[in-house]
Order: structure tokens, then sequence, then C-alpha cells
């Protein structure tokens, strides 16, 4: 599995998403450009990923993700276990995502929170536990989709190392040719946003490209007026 296709997503899950009450959702700008025929995500974590009270978030996530992508394949799988630690979920977590693209949502700690109320555990390994799933698993080297895509006068582009290395984002038109550098920094391990100003660009599709140790990674830009 390429674990560099792999993006990390944690969040809260609001209390009406669990109990059916659902809104709408707000589509990004975005999601007209997702050129892939797919979207898979993992959900895993302990009972709010298995389901509370008879409810569970996967299918409202399903119907939110057709809405905003219309004719996408849109697969979910649930790795939920009831009152499951952090600990406890590392022994699963790899065969979790064997073979998966796409995306991870983990939701996890709850249980770990309880047991620190009983004296049980500590505070340190829950962090270590987190770690080991986010960097040791799924930061290779990645590259994000720049936000919001299409863009005006700015954007922020998403980037992830698994160590530290000296990082290039440099901006392309289409047909290659180089029109400004976006980044030029040595940067730490983990996950970075950088701020990218596009005042004074024509509209247009460009390619923006990072370097890093050896390895060149690009995405495609959208600029409107």
């Amino acid at each position: 599995m390429s674990y560099g296709k792999i993006a990390y997503f944690s969040f809260f899950l609001s209390l009406f998403y669990l109990s059916g009450y659902a809104q709408n959702p707000s589509c990004s700008a975005a999601s007209k450009f997702y050129s892939l025929d797919s979207i898979n995500v993992v959900t895993f974590g302990a009972s709010t990923v298995a389901g509370v009270g008879g409810f569970s978030f996967q299918g409202y996530l399903q119907q939110d993700l057709q809405a905003c992508y219309p004719g996408k394949i849109i697969n979910i799988t649930n790795n939920g276990v009831f009152g499951e630690t952090t600990t406890q979920g590392l022994a699963r977590f790899p065969a979790a995502i064997a073979g998966r693209t796409g995306f991870v949502i983990i939701l996890m700690g709850a249980d770990d929170a309880l047991d620190l109320g009983k004296g049980i555990g500590k505070v340190s390994t829950t962090q270590a536990n987190m770690r080991y799933f986010i960097e040791d698993k799924l930061l290779l080297v990645g590259l994000n989709q720049n936000y919001p895509n299409p863009a005006n006068t700015s954007t922020t582009i998403g980037f992830s190392l698994s160590e530290a290395g000296h990082v290039q984002i440099k901006l392309y038109s289409m047909s290659g040719r180089f029109v400004k550098p976006l980044f030029d920094a040595y940067q730490n391990a983990g996950y970075t946003e950088v701020y990218a100003n596009l005042t004074g660009l024509a509209a247009g599709v460009y390619v923006y490209t990072m370097v890093v140790g050896g390895q060149q990674l690009s995405k495609k830009l959208i600029i409107i007026k």
C-alpha cells in the first residue's frame, strides 16, 4: 500500500450527526474538479465509529459525499470497536488501512480519558499512540490539493513529511514554463500548510510542484478572476 496517498483527518462529530439530525452539506467549490472515479474513506476508532445508541455517522457521511460528488463511487468502511483504547487499537490499525487509498478518519481517545479518570494509564501513552497512527503509519511525503481551488489572489497548500528536509514548491504554467516560487525552506517532519500569494497572475490552470529529498509531487491549481 502507498501510505503517501492517504490523507489523515481527525475531527469531532456533532451529536446532530449521531442522532439523525444531519443537515444538508455545504459543498466546496473544489468538489467540482475532483477527477477520480471513487472516494474511499476508512473510519477507525471506538464507540463513536462503531455506533452509539443504534446510530452511526457513516451513512450520513456517505449521503453528504454523494451530494457533493455526484456520480462518484463512495466506499466507507467501519472499523469501530466499542470501548477500545488507543493502545488496543494499535494492533488492528495496519490491517484497517491495508490496501486502502483515500481518507482516514480516526476517532479515538474517549476511553483513554475514562481510564485516566480511574487512575489507569498515562496521557503520554495516548499521545505516543496517536503519534504512531499519524506519523509512523500515515505520513511519508504527501502534497495536498490547495484550497480554495479555484483560487483568486491567494491559496493554501498543505504537505506532509515523515522526516525533516528542504522543501521547494514552484508554480508552472500548463506548458511547463516556470511562473514563480511559492515556498523554499527547510521544514521539520509532520504536516505543514503554507500561504501562496497569487496576486497578479492571469486566470487559468497552473501546476504547482513540490520537490523534497529527491521526490517530486505535483497538483493542478486553478485561478479565476
